[in-house]
């Protein structure tokens, strides 16, 4: 029988996070609006739950800026058990959603903080200069 997923918290963020990228890019549409991927999230069991929480919860609270390897020691997997894994519940992997919170952190920063420069916003979090802020961007 399939758990349903709370809608607060975590995953509260996760929903405001994936509608955001839809909105922004017709890549992200195609694969987070697919029957694939919400056929798989129907299927999503206590384990996988627990998995998605503390790998997401750490994501965020690093704002994207964390090592995959890392991350996936901290989930006691191989870092290609904890792809695979993120990759088959998410749709995206670990390394394209973490770049798409820091992007996400980087604009919000911007916004909020309009005192701050873009190159100070940026090293803040872990983009080396405008070239490396650019290719995550196309990317």
């Amino acid at each position: 029988m399939p758990l349903t997923v709370p809608r607060d918290g975590i995953w509260l963020r996760l929903a405001l996070t994936l509608e955001g990228t839809i909105r922004r890019s017709s890549y992200a549409r195609q694969i987070l609006c697919s029957q694939q991927f919400n056929d798989a999230r129907t299927r999503w069991t206590l384990a996988d739950l627990t998995f998605l929480r503390f790998a997401l919860e750490r994501l965020y609270s690093t704002q994207g800026h964390i090592r995959m390897s890392a991350l996936s020691a901290d989930c006691d997997l191989s870092l290609r058990q904890f792809e695979r894994r993120f990759k088959q519940r998410i749709g995206v992997s670990p390394k394209m959603f973490a770049r798409i919170l820091r992007f996400e952190a980087l604009l919000n920063s911007l916004i909020q903080e309009p005192a701050l420069s873009f190159a100070d916003a940026a090293s803040r979090l872990g983009y080396h200069d405008q070239a490396h802020v650019i290719h995550e961007f196309k990317t």
